[in-house]
């Protein structure tokens, strides 16, 4: 670069002498400035004709440096594409046990890959061969050590059809398939660079000549090397390298030769043209910077990648009258198994999610991650808003299955935001926007939800954002309060302790409940100082009904707090309540992450002396095969299986079995929710004990408890009609 900035310094100061000259000539002193003009136009010639071929040179090394460059990386990005097809199908045949002849060869026919191979632990072929395929003697030394933290290996390998990659995953990896059950330990997928990937690398390189060639290339020519693990060189990819300096030299040499005075104008079109070979070289460049914009850990498209693709999309919508659907994809409950299970089954769920919606994209349909546990899904030619949601619910179907990670089942809802263009906003930033509201909003049902963006999202969030506001002033200002439920004896409606339940008299909506508050909550943080509120509370109220248990909740966050056992025991100690009064609810959610961690958790509060209720049974992560590993004296059963009592079968099958463990395991079962007597009867008919609900009262303030009826400890509520 240094030459060639010299070589333009010198033509400029060479095009100021010339210039000088020309008035020294004009004013008649042709005789005496001639022979000084001829020596300095030949030494001007001589000095920029060998900065000329300097700079000449020095284009063509750039300009071959860059072209083999595209094209390591484009084969690079091949390797890492056929890798991430061979994990995917590895895990997919690991999951459905041996496959048949007939499936390597609908997987031949569904990647487009010439050997889709299956090997045992031994070496022995599964199934079929394909008719050249080589061995996996061959394909093995081939193939180097697989990159840290991942199980594929790749390299290159002679086929008949010429050079190909190979790409070997061990299935037992994917699944920890049992050796002994012969299912098959290897595959292999052998993919040709013949044909479109060949054609793919003279597109991006812009080598019209670029050919797969044998293991020694042909002199004059340049060439990639394609060479496995052991040294063997498969084949060559070389191409005849293109001198843009030598059409520079070809343009300029007979303008010097026969008009001095263009020097000048020679070195500036030089210059010209050296500034075009380097913008040409700036867009290849970033043609190879462009492989790199995916995602390192699901293999996404990235932000930056998408951001991009978004913003052409929209100008071709435009440009056809078209529009472009935007959907945004949030995993709910990803930051509760995040932080209870481990990053890295954080990061295993993020893969397998992306997974899905990659291999449930349509044509025309583009996805990436945008960050954390958001995505992002796109689609051209979109206008009508129920296509829109139709493409959202069926994200919702691909990530509504559960997914196993570590050896555990985990269940996650999905929440989608949709904004379609040009209705819904006209620039990228403007319909990313709306689409994130619509998210956010989508969210809040707790439960996946495909919500459409609507002009008032922004009112909504707004609002949303008052609430968070005023949750913070609320427990200051006194606006909390805490409700007790009555828990009865079936058998005779006996008082037997309360449930404390949160409530917020807010000064101009009146009484709100937790469902809408509590989430805000957690997301802010104020869960802990108000948790601790509520259990002090309710202790301090449980003195003053000597006898009875006091069920107070705990959220998730606050389980997984550290120092829970201590903030107990300390409350225990300010209130005075005995422990073997307090009984502590914690949800199935709970339960998620180390489990050696969250026994000890529970057992440190048993040690207090107070009972561990897992509250609403049958809705979260748990099974009934978890409970002889899980320390907890009572299991509360949901309130929506007491209001399947009569009209499900299953639900019915399901508390039986239930109520059988439970007597199995000496744990206490109270049944939540009830409301009519029907329920009441059935409850007793299957053996459960205790109950609570509106068929005995509401949650209720102490003072209003009193007043009716339920003051005493063997208090009994008379039935209502």
């Amino acid at each position: 670069m240094a030459k060639a900035s010299g070589a333009r310094a010198f033509a400029e100061a060479q095009a100021s002498d010339l210039a000088a000259l020309a008035r020294l000539l004009g004013r008649g002193g042709l005789k005496v400035v001639v022979p000084s003009v001829a020596v300095a136009v030949a030494a001007a010639a001589a000095v920029v004709l060998a900065a000329l071929f300097l700079l000449a040179q020095e284009q063509s090394i750039r300009a071959a440096a860059a072209a083999r460059g595209t094209i390591e990386a484009a084969l690079h990005r091949f390797e890492r594409q056929l890798a991430g097809v061979a994990d995917d199908e590895a895990r997919r045949f690991a999951a459905a046990g041996p496959p048949a002849a007939d499936a390597l060869s609908s997987l031949h026919r569904e990647l487009g890959i010439a050997y889709c191979l299956l090997f045992d632990e031994t070496g022995r072929p599964v199934g079929s061969q394909t008719a050249g395929a080589p061995d996996l003697a061959t394909i093995l030394a081939a193939l180097g050590p697989p990159p840290d933290g991942q199980s594929v290996q790749t390299g290159y390998v002679r086929t008949v059809a010429g050079p190909a990659l190979a790409a070997a995953v061990p299935l037992e990896l994917a699944q920890r398939t049992s050796r002994a059950s012969g299912q098959a330990a290897r595959l292999v997928l052998v993919a040709p660079l013949a044909g479109r990937p060949l054609a793919d690398l003279t597109a991006l390189a812009h080598l019209p000549d670029l050919d797969l060639g044998p293991p020694v290339a042909a002199p004059g020519l340049q060439s990639v090397a394609l060479r496995g693990a052991d040294g063997t060189v498969a084949g060559t990819l070389s191409w005849r390298q293109p001198r843009p300096g030598d059409a520079i030299v070809h343009r300029v040499l007979p303008l010097l030769l026969t008009a001095v005075g263009g020097v000048g104008f020679l070195g500036w079109r030089s210059w010209r043209r050296g500034r075009g070979v380097e913008r040409a070289l700036a867009a290849s460049e970033a043609r190879a910077q462009l492989l790199e914009l995916v995602d390192p850990l699901t293999r996404l498209p990235n932000r930056i990648f998408f951001a991009g693709w978004l913003a052409q999309a929209l100008s071709r919508a435009e440009a056809q009258g078209s529009g472009v659907a935007l959907l945004h994809l949030d995993l709910d409950g990803f930051k509760e198994i995040n932080e209870t299970m481990g990053h890295a089954a954080g990061d295993r769920l993020l893969c397998l999610a992306a997974a899905r919606i990659r291999a449930g994209l349509k044509a025309g349909e583009v996805a990436a991650r945008l960050g954390d546990d958001e995505f992002a899904v796109a689609r051209e030619g979109v206008v009508l808003p129920q296509f829109a949601q139709e493409i959202g619910r069926r994200l919702l179907r691909l990530l509504a299955e559960p997914f196993e990670i570590d050896g555990r089942i985990v269940q996650v809802c999905t929440s989608v935001g949709i904004a379609v263009a040009p209705g819904d906003g006209s620039g990228a930033v403007q319909l990313s926007r709306h689409a994130g509201m619509a998210l956010l909003l989508a969210k809040q049902t707790r439960g996946g939800a495909v919500r459409h963006f609507e002009p008032a999202m922004g009112e909504r969030l707004a609002s949303r954002r008052r609430l968070i506001g005023e949750l913070r002033q609320a427990m200051p200002a006194g606006q909390l309060e805490v409700h007790y439920q009555p828990q009865c004896a079936l058998h005779d409606r006996r008082l037997l302790g309360f449930e404390a339940l949160l409530r917020w008299r807010h000064p101009e909506r009146g009484l709100i409940g937790p469902a809408e508050f509590v989430p805000l909550a957690e997301e802010t943080g104020l869960i802990h100082e108000i948790g601790a509120w509520v259990l002090r509370t309710a202790c301090a109220e449980a003195v003053r009904w000597p006898g009875l248990k006091m069920a107070v909740n705990l959220s998730p966050a606050q389980f997984h707090q550290h120092g829970l056992a201590t903030l107990v025991a300390g409350i225990l100690a300010e209130t005075g309540l005995p422990a073997q009064q307090l009984e502590l609810e914690i949800t199935e959610s709970s339960l998620l992450g180390n489990s050696r961690q969250v026994c000890a958790t529970l057992e440190r509060l048993r040690a207090l002396g107070t009972s561990i209720a897992l509250d609403d049974f049958g809705t979260g992560y748990s099974s009934l095969g978890q409970l002889h590993r899980v320390p907890v004296d009572v299991i509360k059963i949901d309130r929506s299986f007491i209001a399947q009592l009569g009209r499900s079968a299953r639900a019915e099958a399901i508390l039986r079995a239930v109520m059988g463990l439970a007597e199995g395991l000496g744990v206490t079962v109270i049944a939540e929710g009830i409301e009519t007597e029907a329920q009441l009867i059935r409850l007793r008919a299957f053996g459960c004990a205790q109950g609570q609900g509106y068929y005995y009262a509401r949650p209720l303030p102490p003072a209003q408890l009193a007043k009716a009826g339920w003051r005493e400890p063997q208090a009994v509520r008379p039935l209502e009609a």
